[in-house]
């Protein structure tokens, strides 16, 4: 794996050391901050950057989406589950 500059937590990367990073590199900070707390300016630089991680960022934000609204939709389902089994017991 390539080595990676150096940015710390809160610490943007100087935007012209973005530039001259090759795109693995960039890949590779993407992925490792990407969730990271405070490092959102950097992230957006990226994005800007590279039209490949926008759109890898739009599909992973997408993923997160459907899960949260698959996981809702489990949990209701097992309330109403739960309600109908209670009204039944009595």
């Amino acid at each position: 794996m390539v080595k990676l500059i150096s940015v710390n937590d809160g610490e943007q990367a100087d935007k012209e050391t973005l530039k001259t990073l090759p795109t693995e590199q960039k890949w590779c900070i993407y992925f490792k901050y990407r969730v990271k707390e405070g490092m959102g300016p950097l992230i957006d630089e990226l994005r800007r950057e590279e039209e490949g991680i926008m759109r890898a960022d739009r599909a992973l934000k997408k993923i997160e989406r459907d899960r949260e609204k698959r996981a809702r939709a489990i949990f209701w389902d097992n309330q109403r589950l739960v309600r109908n089994s209670d009204m039944h017991i009595y």
